[in-house]
């Protein structure tokens, strides 16, 4: 391996990680605006997150 690769690999490695983290960011306000809606339940919330309960409410309190 040459240093023109390791920089290319280490350089896709930071954009998957600003990408995932961009993500993580719209879920999270995702979460807390279906958490907010009346028509929405929490336990559609978890199905289709895959997140369980306590964690919903993590998100929603900015706690984690």
């Amino acid at each position: 391996m040459d240093l023109e690769t390791l920089r290319a690999v280490a350089d896709k490695a930071t954009t998957a990680r600003k990408i995932a983290d961009q993500a993580q960011v719209e879920l999270n306000d995702a979460i807390r605006s279906a958490l907010k809606s009346e028509s929405i339940k929490t336990k559609e919330i978890v199905e289709i997150t895959g997140l369980s309960r306590a964690r919903l409410y993590q998100v929603r309190d900015y706690r984690r």
